[in-house]
């Protein structure tokens, strides 16, 4: 150890490694939950962070986006929680929780099934809704989440519909 530096050890890291037997403990929405992992023989819990998709966050005043929050993070319990599932590690993103995909017990992508039900869609970790367009009416000056959802989540500058509320109503209309 006296011959370590900073730059001659590398960065600890869990990519491009499989969890083979990992069993989901805890989900919090449908792209957020905790594992538990054997790793050098000690039981571990650990935050995830399923890739490729996004889902709606549970905690928001946009009622329409709690809607598919719930319905996405209740089907991800039904998919995952208290079953062994097969992970698949990235690296580690910027709350600390693993990036990884995950094999369902029927073999079934979690994130493949996710987009397919329409309680998520694609995510590379850019822009949110890359690749999906609300129609011109919907393309107001406020991008950002809404306030409560004012006026019925209309942007209050140019009183045009927010296109997060928009985007996340018209993935819940197709979910159902």
């Amino acid at each position: 150890m006296e011959s370590w530096t900073y730059a001659s050890l590398p960065k600890f890291s869990l990519a491009c490694k499989q969890f083979e037997l990992t069993k989901c403990l805890k989900v919090y929405d449908g792209d957020s939950f905790h594992i538990g992992v054997i790793i050098n023989g000690h039981p571990f819990k650990y935050p995830c962070r399923l890739l490729h998709v996004n889902t709606a966050e549970i905690k928001t005043k946009c009622q329409a986006e709690k809607s598919m929050a719930t319905l996405a993070r209740d089907r991800v319990r039904e998919l995952i929680l208290g079953k062994i599932i097969t992970v698949k590690r990235g690296d580690f993103e910027k709350w600390g929780r693993i990036l990884c995909t995950v094999q369902c017990p029927d073999g079934k992508d979690l994130s493949d099934t996710l987009i397919q039900e329409h309680l998520a869609y694609p995510y590379e970790g850019t822009a949110k809704f890359q690749g999906i367009n609300p129609p011109a009416e919907f393309s107001g000056c406020c991008t950002k989440r809404c306030q409560a959802c004012p006026e019925g989540g209309r942007c209050p500058k140019c009183h045009q519909i927010n296109t997060n509320c928009y985007m996340w109503s018209a993935l819940l209309e197709q979910s159902q």
